[in-house]
């Protein structure tokens, strides 16, 4: 491929303090991204309510020199699980969706474990893990298109609960992280409310919110903008890979940019309230989103977020990983400092067959961010 002249190109995008307040940490940054592999990186500091910080680095698109800026949206792959989540507890507190009753009604069948026939699945499992139901990727992967997909979420679910191999654990026993289980809750919440969940999405969250760089499908972003997911590093040779689409998006679809992901969660760390002062839950309901939901089974598993230690902090969010793309959102309770991070860049997918080391540079960059005062 064409490698633009520049190897690393850096965009400020302050918000809420002066650049210079941050100097050091961009520095730390911008050494750190010279060094990895990944070509394009944008970040975030966030407070409750309030983006602090945000810088972007390096390219969206190799090919075009086109940098990474404010508003390139991102795949930011498991990342969309936290979305979904939100969703799923703003109509719980509608009495629209009920956590713990049986899927069965929203889906319009049965919904079982063939082998627990009398356990009930409900939203709740599919929200932390425990439903029974396990990842197959030979399905997930004929399941995933070039662009969007055309499957609707209701075929996809009945198709992977019909299926006897798709189930493991008697339901509420086990935690097994599952990307279909929020494929087939997408089916539920449409099922329960009628209308699509890029709809209810764009209607409840990314309105309020003002995410205009925002959506689950490609039809639903400015293509052109988006950053280009690329297989391998910068130093060995990146390779650019199609945009893909999954049938199961709500577990992995969602794009985004640094200017949406950070208010996103500036609100969730700020008790459901926006910067622009909108309200997308109740400080109440924003503590159970947030809260550990199944102690006996993972006690650092909350609805979609989870609990996760790095770098030697304990942090609240969740990591995202495809092809070509890399993702964090992680903010220290404690604290009450967050970091968002995107990167067009395969180093988790590279991190499970051994080369952990771009892997390694995103967690600490993460960090930093947020042990920066």
């Amino acid at each position: 491929m064409r490698r633009p002249a520049l190897a690393l190109l850096t965009l400020a995008a302050c918000s809420g303090a002066p650049e210079a307040d941050y100097g050091a940490l961009d520095d730390a940054i911008r050494t750190s991204v010279r060094e990895a592999g990944f070509g394009g990186l944008a970040v975030a500091r966030v407070e409750p309510g309030r983006v602090t910080w945000s810088n972007t680095y390096g390219f969206a698109d190799f090919d075009e020199a086109r940098p990474v800026d404010a508003h390139t949206p991102f795949l930011v792959a498991s990342l969309s699980k936290t979305v979904m989540a939100l969703l799923a507890m703003q109509l719980s507190e509608e009495g629209v969706l009920d956590l713990d009753a049986p899927i069965d009604a929203a889906l319009g069948f049965e919904a079982r474990h063939p082998e627990h026939p009398d356990t009930p699945i409900t939203a709740r499992m599919l929200l932390t893990h425990t439903s029974g139901l396990v990842d197959d990727f030979i399905t997930l992967g004929a399941a995933t298109t070039e662009g969007d997909p055309t499957t609707s979420l209701a075929a996809f679910a009945a198709a992977y609960l019909a299926d006897p191999e798709h189930f493991g654990a008697t339901p509420g026993t086990r935690h097994d992280y599952c990307n279909a289980g929020f494929g087939i809750l997408g089916a539920v919440i449409e099922g329960a409310t009628g209308m699509s969940v890029p709809a209810l999405t764009r209607a409840r969250i990314l309105e309020p919110l003002e995410m205009a760089d925002s959506g689950w499908r490609l039809a639903d972003v400015d293509v052109a903008r988006v950053a280009i997911p690329y297989g391998g590093d910068r130093h060995d040779g990146l390779f650019p890979q199609d945009h893909e689409g999954f049938a199961f998006y709500p577990a992995t679809s969602f794009r985004t940019s640094i200017d949406d992901l950070s208010r996103y969660l500036a609100t969730v760390m700020n008790e459901g309230r926006a910067p622009n002062g909108a309200a997308v839950l109740d400080s109440e309901a924003t503590a159970r989103l947030l809260s550990p939901q199944v102690q006996d089974v993972d006690a650092d598993q909350c609805l979609g977020w989870y609990y996760a230690s790095f770098e030697g902090g304990r942090f609240l969010g969740h990591s995202g990983s495809a092809n070509g793309s890399s993702a964090l959102l992680f903010f220290d309770p404690e604290r009450g400092v967050g970091a968002a991070l995107m990167a067009n860049s395969d180093a988790f997918i590279r991190a499970r067959f051994g080369d952990r080391e771009d892997r390694d540079r995103l967690y600490a960059i993460a960090a930093r961010i947020m042990a920066s005062p």
